[in-house]
């Protein structure tokens, strides 16, 4: 199974993930500068050769660039018509924007919430490989309303301490 992550906030972010992908997949003319990127990515995936895969579109939260028009003389282009449609396939879709998260999935949007200061703290000082690191409760308490308690958040920054062994008021000052 391949996995593959894109940064779908913006256009630009986006097209680089994908043509990152292309030369991932080793597909012929990916970097030819008349390519259409997009469409040569978006071919190979839908091709059963491809295999199994899941997509990772992280941050669609742009209803210009994810959304349906509601004016159809915009000169924005969609991406979806960018996305792969097969059954060897799967795509996750993060984003903050409902609107998005129904046009894109139907019935099958997932709300994800903030879990309590408790759920919070465990969860992250289980991620910890040195939990000393976690020992200040004002500073980890501090850091995790600034993460508002976010599960992503709070495994990133606990990923990002595991790196660096450095103590969570560390990560504070960096984070202000």
């Amino acid at each position: 199974h391949s996995i593959f992550w894109i940064q779908a906030a913006d256009q630009l972010t986006f097209e680089k993930d994908v043509l990152e992908i292309g030369k991932k997949l080793r597909i012929p003319g990916i970097e030819d500068e008349k390519a259409d990127i997009k469409s040569l990515v978006k071919q190979r995936l839908s091709n059963s050769s491809a295999g199994q895969w899941v997509l990772i579109l992280d941050n669609a939260d742009d209803e210009l660039l994810w959304g349906k028009r509601s004016d159809l003389r915009q000169q924005i282009f969609s991406l979806v018509d960018s996305l792969p449609r097969t059954t060897n396939g799967s795509i996750l879709i993060t984003t903050r924007t409902r609107g998005v998260a129904s046009f894109l999935a139907g019935k099958e949007v997932i709300a994800l919430e903030a879990v309590s200061p408790d759920e919070a703290a465990k969860m992250f000082k289980n991620r910890l490989e040195t939990p000393d690191l976690a020992s200040d409760r004002t500073s980890l308490s501090t850091l995790l309303e600034r993460l508002a308690h976010l599960p992503l958040a709070i495994v990133q920054a606990a990923s990002y301490i595991n790196m660096t062994q450095r103590p969570v008021q560390t990560y504070l000052e960096l984070l202000d």
